[in-house]
């Protein structure tokens, strides 16, 4: 669990741009599948926005960080350099 892993960065890009895609595709997946009156669907609807806006907040928070941060750069350089020597 505490481990530096060299392909740390990637699988944790690949887990955060998974959960836009999913934040695009829920809103329309619970529309199609269900078949739910109209008052259930536009509330469906007002919540996956409201998600939406949380999902991307946090997604551009956390990508600006790995991608700005000189904490996660120095760490996962070195982690690279060590693994290489191996």
């Amino acid at each position: 669990l505490w481990q530096i892993k060299q392909n740390a960065i990637l699988l944790v890009k690949i887990f955060l741009w998974s959960g836009i895609i999913y934040t695009f595709l829920q809103p329309f997946y619970s529309l199609i599948a269900a078949n739910l009156p109209e008052v259930v669907k536009e509330a469906m609807l007002k919540g996956s926005i409201n998600n939406a806006l949380v999902n991307f907040t946090s997604f551009f928070i956390w990508y600006l960080y790995l991608l700005k941060s000189k904490r996660v750069a120095n760490t996962f350089r070195n982690a690279i350099i060590s693994n290489n020597k191996l």
